[in-house]
């Protein structure tokens, strides 16, 4: 589980990873999981323009391409949906966008079937101090789950360490908005910040 600063490529990685992982291993059902629609297509098309720039020795085939699914000749498969969506899908790797912003988390991850042998990760753009994303990563950083933190600083991007882009986030989030989606603070929901 990981706060992250926006803008930064983590749900291109994730995503990206998830391909990986379909490609060359057995046995993977990787399910992207978003609160909305449209991130789902527009995840899925970074798996097809990732497959579309792949030398032709290297690119997957499947049995099942659409928008919201894709299985591969070797039986993998990797998803993209919302929680609504999630319902009856099988998968053994989970990954959740923005687990911040989705509305009744806390419901959805009581519905979702996360056995021993799956794999959860979740990296979010902070929205303050309540709901499941906020309460998964303290228990994490506590102890009292089984999530790893994943941490980053918005300076370690190569193009975000300026000083310029500091100044333009700040004007464009105010400063609220800096500090939690940039510096990953937790505020309180009623921050006068």
């Amino acid at each position: 589980i990981g706060a992250k600063f926006r803008q930064g490529g983590f749900t291109t990685f994730d995503v990206l990873y998830g391909l990986w992982q379909c490609m060359f291993f057995e046995n993977k059902h990787v399910v992207v999981l978003e609160k909305q629609d449209r991130s789902n297509l527009w995840n899925s098309r970074i798996v097809r323009k990732a497959v579309e720039n792949l030398p032709e020795e290297l690119k997957p085939n499947f049995t099942v391409e659409n928008d919201h699914y894709r299985q591969f000749v070797n039986g993998n498969s990797i998803g993209f949906y919302t929680p609504i969506q999630m319902c009856s899908k099988s998968f053994n790797h989970l990954m959740i966008q923005e687990a911040a912003y989705i509305r009744d988390m806390e419901e959805h991850w009581k519905s979702f079937v996360v056995t021993d042998d799956c794999k959860v990760t979740s990296i979010s753009s902070v929205n303050g101090q309540q709901g499941w994303f906020h309460k998964t990563y303290r228990d994490a950083l506590e102890g009292r789950n089984n999530f790893v933190l994943f941490d980053t600083h918005f300076r370690e991007h190569p193009e975000y360490g300026s000083e310029e882009f500091e100044e333009e986030m700040r004007f464009n989030l105010g400063k609220k908005g800096f500090v939690q989606e940039v510096l990953c603070h937790f505020l309180e929901c009623k921050s006068s910040i």
